[in-house]
């Protein structure tokens, strides 16, 4: 069974300028192809999620606060563990390409172009 499926990739409200997904226009994604997407586009709200609630975490603790307040948010914040969570988000995204890569290994799906730049991408992503 086909799904016809019309699918815009919004990528959680980070840019990548570099880095370029493919692009959808029209194309039909059988059942499994349509399952993997699913999958992928979950597991890209969740990263974009934890991405944005990380950056904001500190700021939003300044928000309302006294000037002392300020201070010492900054000065105990754990800058580098912040820096650390962020490479491992982009661990996790290279995860995902190696999904997308064993998926195409297993599946031999039959837009294997569109999956291919899919792993392309997040593959540049994650580096």
């Amino acid at each position: 069974m086909v799904i016809r499926v019309i699918l815009v990739l919004c990528l959680a409200g980070q840019a990548f300028a570099a880095c370029e997904g493919p692009t959808l226009e029209d194309i039909q994604f059988t059942e499994k192809e349509y399952k993997m997407l699913k999958q992928v586009q979950e597991e890209e709200a969740i990263l974009g999620n934890l991405g944005t609630l990380m950056s904001w975490s500190p700021l939003i603790t300044l928000a309302g606060g006294s000037l002392t307040d300020t201070i010492i948010s900054i000065s105990t914040t754990d800058w580098d563990k912040l820096q650390n969570a962020n490479k491992s988000l982009l661990k996790l995204r290279l995860r995902t390409a190696e999904n997308v890569l064993l998926f195409i290994f297993q599946e031999n799906p039959k837009n294997r172009q569109f999956w291919q730049a899919l792993a392309d991408y997040y593959q540049c992503v994650a580096s």
